[in-house]
């Protein structure tokens, strides 16, 4: 994952320097990145809660570059085909998100409960249950 990161910030900087017009990040971003850091760092956060870190901050990447995409389509076609390349970045890491989650079902049931979590395929039927039950509880009310 971080070699991935990795290349897709070179991906990111090539965007941005084709564009030739960098931003800045504001103020508030580089604090939240700053106490990201320090909280990730630090002792006061278990594993599970580093690790949902982590995939907050891709969902956060991930939705940025969505909704630079739908920019971009809503502006002019050439800026569309500037953006292309965030496409591939988008979806590694909507990927990552997704390999996190897979973390998190462990760390998080090692964490309250003690043992693995079940992940076989009787447990995920009951989960893809237990989620149609919640959307059709949630359309009725």
């Amino acid at each position: 994952m971080i070699n991935s990161d990795r290349e897709n910030l070179g991906i990111i900087e090539a965007v941005i320097s084709r564009y030739g017009n960098a931003a800045e990040p504001r103020d508030i971003t580089q604090q939240h990145a700053q106490k990201v850091n320090q909280m990730m760092s630090g002792s006061e956060l278990t594993l599970y809660d580093k690790y949902l870190q982590l995939e907050l901050l891709k969902h956060q990447q991930t939705m940025t570059g969505l909704v630079l995409h739908k920019v971009a389509q809503s502006l002019n076609d050439d800026l569309q085909d500037l953006m292309e390349p965030l496409n591939r970045v988008n979806f590694e890491n909507r990927a990552h998100q997704e390999i996190l989650k897979g973390v998190l079902y462990f760390v998080g049931t090692r964490e309250i409960a003690g043992k693995e979590p079940d992940m076989g395929l009787w447990a995920s039927i009951e989960q893809g249950i237990a989620a149609l039950k919640g959307v059709i509880s949630s359309a009725v009310s």
